[in-house]
């Protein structure tokens, strides 16, 4: 079974990439590039879910991008505030649709995994803005 989930993308310097994927905690990621970013998010989200299902706990469900955006741009103001200086506002931020593939049986997550960006010009990053 395929899952995918919104994932933003904040770009914080000229070699700071975050992403984030704000339905599932601890799935967030640095890098030096977007491309290096993009295949370490599925890895990471691999494990996430993979501990979701190794701990009995379902699968939390996904976002569309409206309020995957929204709850990325609050989480990014609230570390901003608590960690003030720690996150400058991003220069750029972008939505990105991250899918893993989950086995049947043990119910644990596998990824080879793709990501598809999304967006109305499909193939190209949408711009959102922390408020």
């Amino acid at each position: 079974m395929k899952v995918s989930f919104v994932g933003v993308h904040f770009v914080f310097g000229p070699e700071w990439n975050e992403i984030w994927v704000p339905d599932v905690g601890g799935a967030c990621v640095m890098a030096s590039s977007i491309d290096e970013a993009m295949a370490d998010i599925t890895s990471q989200l691999e494990a996430c879910l993979e501990d979701y299902t190794d701990t009995g706990r379902d699968i939390p469900p996904a976002s569309d991008e409206a309020k995957a955006m929204v709850k990325a741009a609050d989480m990014l103001k609230d570390f901003q505030v608590e960690m003030p200086g720690a996150y400058p506002q991003p220069t750029a931020q972008h939505v990105v649709v991250v899918t893993c593939e989950l086995m049947d049986g043990r119910d644990s997550a596998n990824v080879p995994s793709s990501y598809v960006p999304s967006g109305p010009d499909k193939g190209k990053h949408q711009p959102i803005y922390a408020k």
